[in-house]
């Protein structure tokens, strides 16, 4: 795949090359707001500042077809982002996409738990430093006592920090008008689906978690 990313939606909105206008909007918006938010926290950043705002872009083109999305990194300053632009936006992508679907796995397991009625205890086993990669299974949990095991602090700050945009788009997941939402690399994908709605909240909003670090963190707070 040429592109870094790919982003892929298919549903009725989008069906004969003419789009529901607001559907996309929020398709575009929503997922800019999200790699802003993944790329920061890969970076070790509570959010998006304007000095990464300014070295980093993406260019985007349009594949007929439902509607597909296919996004390059623009790195204007390769320095500032280090290992992840060595090869141009790589190893990057495939860390975007993996942090992502770590952090909706992360919300899924903690909506399981607050439905049962539980508190939620994470526990954060492996340091932390900006340039750590992942490895599955990286969220697991017990579904008896309320406990959510991450492998990373970055899983639950891209949780939290992807929260509004992710919960826009699931609004607009039904399954008829949008069938789905894809994020991908060449060798890589996650969907966002129908069967994620469950996650959004009142409720679910404001997790109540006890959080415990096992080990030791390189970098124990973002700047």
């Amino acid at each position: 795949m040429e592109q870094d990313l790919r982003i892929y939606a298919q549903g009725l909105a989008f069906s004969g090359g003419v789009y529901d206008l607001r559907t996309l909007e929020n398709l575009i918006s929503s997922y800019r707001k999200i790699l802003d938010g993944l790329v920061a926290v890969q970076l070790g950043r509570r959010q998006i500042t304007p000095n990464i705002k300014k070295q980093l872009d993406y260019n985007v083109s349009i594949n007929q077809g439902s509607i597909e999305l296919l996004l390059n990194f623009v790195l204007n300053h390769k320095e500032v982002l280090g290992i992840f632009a060595a090869d141009g936006g790589q190893v990057l992508s495939e860390t975007i996409v993996t942090l992502f679907k770590n952090a909706i796995e992360l919300r899924e397991k903690a909506s399981s738990l607050i439905d049962k009625g539980l508190s939620i205890n994470i526990n954060i086993v492996n340091s932390f430093n900006a340039g750590s990669r992942f490895d599955s299974p990286n969220v697991s949990y017990d579904n008896n006592k309320g406990t959510i095991l991450i492998n990373d602090p970055k899983i639950l700050w891209a949780a939290q920090l992807t929260r509004g945009p992710v919960n826009k788009l699931l609004s607009q997941i039904d399954g008829s008008s949008v069938e789905y939402i894809s994020l991908s690399t060449e060798s890589s994908e996650f969907r966002l689906t129908p069967d994620q709605r469950a996650i959004m909240g009142n409720q679910k909003e404001e997790l109540k978690a006890t959080l415990n670090i096992v080990g030791r963190l390189d970098v124990v707070a973002f700047s």
